[in-house]
């Protein structure tokens, strides 16, 4: 509780006291209650929470799994389904969170050795970690016994990979970048293989989506080297991942 005094009466009625008035609050079935800080009381009931103002008016209602403390500028995070995202004190709509700040990355400066044959890539390398084009590292193992097919569903937004799949190129694979540093913003889509949806980290760079390699072998199964004398990433088919 925060901002003020509830207590509560034998018949399941309260009240809260705070330092500007003394709000009659109904409080049967409520295991929580507390003052917000923009002149509303927090409420939750049964692992929900609700918002209501000082006339007992709910102005939040009762759907959210988890709900923080509102901002100065009238913003409070909210949970729904497992999802985060933001509400308004003047709607309780779902809104986005702000877009992250883009990243600046800088190019892989490592040789990659795709089943013993040298292979260039464009990649880049982000927070220490290596990430490649999703449909270069396909088109590279295509006709491999690690193959995989992409399709990508625009509707709902969302990547579909398949084990073994036949690799259907789409134009502009293996197209070497320029060299210099780029602007990176977190992908947004959804990715599933073989009908599973996988947690991957991927990064928008110049409209392409790229994948932390790692991330993407330990799904596949495919082994990953590193030799750090000669600077050389090793995806070898023939291995399975080991962390």
């Amino acid at each position: 509780m925060t901002g003020g005094i509830y207590a509560e009466m034998d018949h399941g009625d309260g009240i809260f006291l705070d330092s500007y008035a003394l709000w009659p609050i109904s409080a049967t079935n409520k295991s929580l209650v507390y003052i917000a800080s923009v002149g509303l009381w927090g409420i939750r009931i049964d692992e929900k929470q609700e918002f209501a103002n000082s006339a007992g008016e709910v102005v939040v209602p009762l759907i959210y799994e988890a709900i923080s403390q509102f901002s100065s500028d009238g913003l409070a995070a909210v949970r729904l389904d497992g999802k985060w995202g933001f509400i308004a004190v003047a709607s309780s709509a779902l809104q986005p969170p702000p877009p992250p700040e883009p990243l600046a990355v800088e190019p892989t400066a490592a040789t990659v050795i795709v089943d013993g044959a040298a292979t260039a890539f464009e990649a880049y390398n982000i927070n220490g970690n290596n990430y490649f084009k999703l449909r270069d590292l396909a088109f590279a193992l295509s006709g491999s016994g690690k193959q995989f097919s992409v399709a990508w569903d625009g509707e709902a937004n969302a990547i579909t990979l398949t084990s073994g799949g036949a690799y259907e190129p789409a134009g502009g694979e293996m197209a070497l970048g320029d060299g210099t540093a780029k602007e990176a913003s977190p992908t947004t889509a959804r990715v599933f293989l073989d009908g599973r949806e996988l947690s991957l980290t991927a990064y928008n760079i110049g409209g392409n989506n790229f994948f932390r390699l790692r991330d993407l072998m330990s799904a596949l199964d495919i082994g990953v080297t590193w030799d750090g004398e000669t600077s050389t990433i090793g995806i070898d088919t023939s291995i399975s991942y080991v962390e």
